[in-house]
C-alpha cells in the first residue's frame, strides 16, 4: 500500500483531514463530518505512532483502520470478535495518539429528519447546502476561526476530504464561493490521517444517533451514557457540534435564506 507523505502536501503550514459517517438518504438518522488539523511535524509523528499502534494490536502492516468494519469484526478485524476489552484498548490508544499529535478536532452532525423538515420550509439545500456540504463547511468555518485566533493565515492551511462522499461537488462549490478554498479529495487508503477522521466521525454519529432516535421523556441515564461514550474523544482539544431543527433554523435566518 502506498501512502502519500504528509510532508509533501504543505511543508510550511498546517493540514486538515475530514471524513464523513452516515449517508444523506436516511439510512442513518445522523450524518457527521469530522476531522483534525495539525502541523506538519505533528502529523509526521502521528503517522509513525498510529501505524505502530495498529501493528501492536495484531493488525497487518499497512492496514487501513476503518471504524465501521472494526465495530462489526469484519476483515481484518475477525480476531477482535468477543473481545470487547481488547477493542476498547485499541480505540483508547488511537485516541491518545490523536490527543498527542493534533492541534484541534472538529465535527458537525445533523439530524437528517430535522434538516429535511427545515428544507421543506426554507431553501436550505440551495443556499446552505445538502447535509454533507452543510456539515463540511461548518467544520471548515470552525477551523478557520481557530486559525485566525492562533494567528495562522488561511493560505497556510490545506484542506483534505476523504474521497467518495455523495454531494462532494456541492461542498467544493460552496467552499470556493464563500471561503476561497479549493478542498482536495483523496482516498482514505493513501493518507493515514483520514483514519483518525473516520474514528471521530463514526464515534460522534453513533452516539448522537441514540439521542435523535429517542422520542420519550428526558432520561438522565441515557444522557449520562451518551456523555460517557463521548468522554474520550472530548479529551482532544475540540469543537464538536450537533444541529437539530432549531439551531439550523437560526443559521438559515441569520444567512437570510429565503422561505419556499
Amino acid at each position: 500500500m502506498r501512502y502519500i507523505p504528509v510532508m509533501a502536501t504543505a511543508p510550511n503550514g498546517f493540514t486538515a483531514y475530514f471524513d464523513e459517517s452516515g449517508t444523506p438518504d436516511r439510512t442513518h438518522p445522523v450524518l457527521t463530518v469530522a476531522g483534525c488539523v495539525s502541523s506538519i511535524k505533528k502529523w509526521a509523528r502521528f503517522e509513525t505512532e498510529w501505524n505502530r499502534i495498529l501493528i501492536e494490536a495484531g493488525l497487518p502492516a499497512g492496514a487501513v483502520f476503518h471504524m465501521n468494519r472494526f465495530a462489526r469484526n469484519l476483515p481484518p478485524y475477525e480476531s477482535f470478535a468477543g473481545q470487547s476489552g481488547r477493542k476498547a484498548a485499541l480505540v483508547s490508544a488511537l485516541i491518545h495518539c490523536m490527543r498527542r499529535n493534533v492541534n484541534k478536532a472538529f465535527s458537525c452532525s445533523i439530524a437528517l429528519r430535522d434538516w429535511e423538515l427545515l428544507n421543506e420550509r426554507y431553501c436550505v439545500a440551495e443556499s446552505l447546502g445538502l447535509p454533507y456540504a452543510f456539515c463540511g463547511r461548518t467544520c471548515v468555518a470552525q477551523l478557520l476561526k481557530w486559525a485566525k485566533n492562533k494567528g495562522i493565515r488561511q493560505q497556510d492551511v490545506k484542506f483534505f476530504f476523504e474521497d467518495g462522499a455523495t454531494h462532494r461537488g456541492q461542498l467544493v462549490t460552496i467552499l470556493k464561493a464563500n471561503d476561497g478554498i479549493g478542498p482536495l479529495f483523496v482516498s482514505k487508503s493513501l493518507m493515514v490521517q483520514f483514519q483518525a477522521a473516520d474514528l471521530l466521525a463514526w464515534k460522534s454519529r453513533k452516539v448522537l444517533a441514540q439521542v435523535v432516535q429517542y422520542d420519550g421523556p428526558g432520561d438522565t441515564q441515557a444522557y449520562e451514557s451518551v456523555e460517557r461514550s463521548l468522554a474520550e474523544i472530548k479529551t482532544i482539544p475540540h469543537s464538536y457540534g450537533m444541529h437539530v431543527y432549531e439551531s439550523m433554523e437560526r443559521v438559515a435566518i441569520h444567512a437570510n435564506v429565503p422561505r419556499r
